[in-house]
């Protein structure tokens, strides 16, 4: 700071050193922000979103995100509680220290409403013991899994009825350029002559493959003839089998349907990586799209009759004829400029056979019924108000009311009944509410009162606002052990995970304010703490109490910036 600011009278006198950063980012910043955290759990409901990871340093450690509603900011909030070690990786291991926490910072369990992990046997799943013990102590709790992991699986699966030589060529073909610099610059020559982009690496993941089938498409004519002119050269490193698999009759063809059909399941990935509250399009959303997918081979009849919940994938009986069914645009414009003959048969069968497992895995993991909770959640959509129609038909919310008997009694539901009614009847008074996404619109419904000057919704907003904190993916979690495992490199691998989570939870009340950490507002309760030493004090104690119990995985916060694991002096803890 004073070779920063010379001039600075105040930076002048700055003596911080690496230590004392530490007592405030640890036990400062980020021990304020954490006792508020607690502080709402403790008062309001909230659901919690987890997920387990190794790190660097082989510990296994448990992530846990709280999404709770913030009605000053009339937002949901996606905050992390903590990142701790576990020994034991089980079901009931996980869930033991998911409780211990809890009960360590006077959390009540019945606070919980959602819960929402990926879709790994460990922690969801009717068979998972984590789940069977968290349903035990909060028997109404709602149970997500991670939507996006479940797009993930369903595309992965369907994969699998695709053609073995299509995976084997497209990882060839991007591992040949993988680490080779010959052949990059070479076809980075042609790549400058006809204009293109530089391909990209292969991802592990079908879902993530999109990219990879479209910048193969969008340089299909310089590949080909970069292969043919290599070919010719040099019949080793499979130049010779990618160039006629290129050239192969359906190539081409089937990569173009991949790159549309990809494009329509990464639609509903993106949709619900969202941290904002999504979980009222959630049905329709998915419906809309596994609708689309069935209409590709499903006779046009049955979609139209059924109830999605009617449709077996599987059946046969159901199908289109294979020269009815839709390939995409670009994939059928090919077979019009390159008819493939007898292979075509073959072609369509393959397509079939992906769209008839994609489907099916989703019809497996997502429940398409107008019955199901996550379809009757749609009601808390403002729409539904707002523009609704006069002769509609009013949705029930004494059918959704129900699942949550934690969150409403059935003593009030008459109530809860008699306020959705007049509220649907009177939309005129919303009309300065008309186009606010759910948070907001529910929370500043309970302003509203009546001659007596008594909140008209009250019991309605409690509701849905309480709703507002249902998870719907697990996909802030999943950013939360991007940024441990940014943290815990190699130079910093004994970083304890509380050192870690402290540093993140100080980053996120940082972040909070949306300003940078040159204009971060500290509240006055932190600049006390601060003066008065007690940040020290608890950075001090808390060292203590490490060095007595022998754990010296305790590694002081400086290791961020100096990355010397092995420092000595009073500033390497």
């Amino acid at each position: 700071m004073k070779h920063m600011f010379p001039d600075s009278v105040i930076a002048s006198k700055l003596a911080w050193r690496r230590t004392q950063t530490s007592h405030i980012v640890q036990e400062g910043i980020a021990f304020q922000e954490r006792q508020d955290l607690v502080s709402v759990c403790q008062r309001q409901r909230f659901s919690v979103i987890t997920d387990e990871s190794t790190d660097i340093s082989d510990s296994q450690v448990l992530g846990i995100v709280v999404r709770y509603f913030d009605e000053k900011r009339c937002k949901v909030i996606d905050s992390l509680l903590d990142v701790i070690k576990v020994e034991d990786g089980s079901g009931t291991g996980l869930y033991n220290a998911f409780r211990n926490l809890l009960q360590d910072k006077q959390i009540p369990l019945s606070n919980i409403l959602g819960f929402a992990s990926d879709n790994c046997t460990t922690l969801t799943g009717s068979e998972s013991e984590f789940q069977q013990h968290l349903k035990r102590d909060v028997s109404d709790i709602f149970v997500m899994g991670c939507v996006c992991h479940s797009f993930v699986l369903c595309a992965n699966n369907a994969s699998s009825c695709l053609p073995s030589w299509l995976e084997e060529f497209v990882k060839n073909l991007c591992f040949y350029f993988s680490h080779q610099s010959k052949q990059n610059n070479t076809f980075s020559w042609i790549q400058e002559c006809a204009n293109s982009d530089e391909i990209i690496k292969c991802e592990t993941r079908w879902l993530a493959r999109e990219n990879v089938v479209n910048r193969i498409l969008e340089q299909w004519d310089e590949l080909l003839i970069y292969f043919q002119t290599a070919g010719s050269k040099d019949s080793g490193n499979g130049t010779s089998y990618i160039y006629q698999t290129m050239n192969a009759a359906g190539t081409k063809h089937i990569l173009l349907f991949l790159s549309y059909i990809l494009c329509k399941v990464n639609a509903m990935n993106l949709e619900f990586q969202s941290e904002s509250f999504r979980i009222h399009k959630l049905y329709d959303v998915i419906s809309r799209e596994y609708r689309s997918i069935l209409g590709m081979f499903i006779k046009d009849d049955i979609i139209k009759s059924r109830q999605l919940s009617e449709i077996d994938p599987y059946d046969v009986r159901l199908h289109k004829k294979l020269s009815e069914v839709d390939v995409g645009g670009r994939c059928m414009a090919q077979l019009t400029r390159q008819p493939l003959g007898e292979k075509e048969e073959q072609f369509r069968t393959d397509i079939t056979k992906f769209l008839m497992e994609l489907c099916g895995q989703m019809r497996t993991r997502f429940l398409f019924s107008d019955e199901s909770v996550i379809a009757k959640l749609r009601i808390m959509d403002p729409k539904n108000i707002t523009n609704a129609s006069p002769g509609a038909e009013r949705p029930s919310i004494i059918s959704l009311a129900i699942h949550f008997p934690s969150v409403m009694t059935e003593a009030q539901l008459d109530q809860l009944d008699e306020q959705w009614r007049n509220l649907y009847y009177s939309r005129s008074c919303t009309n300065n509410l008309a186009g606010l996404e759910p948070p907001e619109f529910w929370s500043r419904l309970r302003e509203m009162v009546d001659s007596n000057l008594q909140p008209k919704y009250g019991l309605l907003s409690y509701f849905m606002c309480s709703l507002l904190v249902l998870p719907h993916s697990s996909a802030c979690v999943e950013r939360i052990f991007s940024q441990v495992n940014k943290a815990k490199s190699k130079p910093t691998s004994r970083l304890h995970c509380d050192t870690v989570a402290n540093t993140l939870i100080a980053k996120e009340a940082v972040m909070a304010q949306n300003s940078g950490c040159y204009a971060w507002t500290p509240s006055k309760r932190l600049l006390e703490d601060v003066k008065e030493g007690r940040c020290c004090k608890r950075f001090k104690d808390k060292l203590g109490m490490y060095k007595k119990e022998g754990n010296l995985d305790f590694v002081d916060l400086s290791l961020y910036s100096s990355g010397d694991v092995d420092g000595g002096g009073d500033e390497h803890h």
